[in-house]
This record gives C-alpha cells, structure tokens and sequence, in this order.
C-alpha cells in the first residue's frame, strides 16, 4: 500500500475517532467519548511511528553511502 494511502487510512481513523469522541461528549456516554479518543490516539501513533521508521531508513542509506564511499577511497 502505497504512503497516500496509509495517510488517507489514518486520516480516516483520526477523523473518525474525533468524531466519536465528540458525539461521546454531547450524548455524555463516556465510552463512545474513550473510543473515540483511542482511535484518534491510535492513528496518531501509526503515523508517527511511520514517519519514524522512514528516518531511520533515510539515515541508514545515507550511513551505507559514507561507508561504501570510504571503502572506494
């Protein structure tokens, strides 16, 4: 799958989690409010935790390229 689509899905997620976080709060059920608020947490991390796992292999490449660069010298 491609990233647009990853973000679009937690976009989705995010937004519907803040969706029923506030029907959750205008209806006073705090349960629907909780799921809410875990889905919106939830969509948050993957995305985070992708943008992280694309640093580290950004950073990986550049560490290959310095080292096979010193191993041609």
């Amino acid at each position: 799958m491609s990233d647009i689509k990853k973000d679009a899905r937690d976009l989705k997620d995010k937004t519907k989690g803040e969706a029923n976080e506030t029907a959750g709060k205008v209806r006073g059920d705090k349960e629907q409010e909780m799921k809410g608020k875990g889905q919106s947490f939830g969509a948050e991390v993957k995305k985070d935790a992708r943008e992280l796992g694309d640093d580290i292999k950004r950073e990986a490449r550049k560490l290959k390229d310095k080292f096979d660069k010193k191993k041609d010298e």
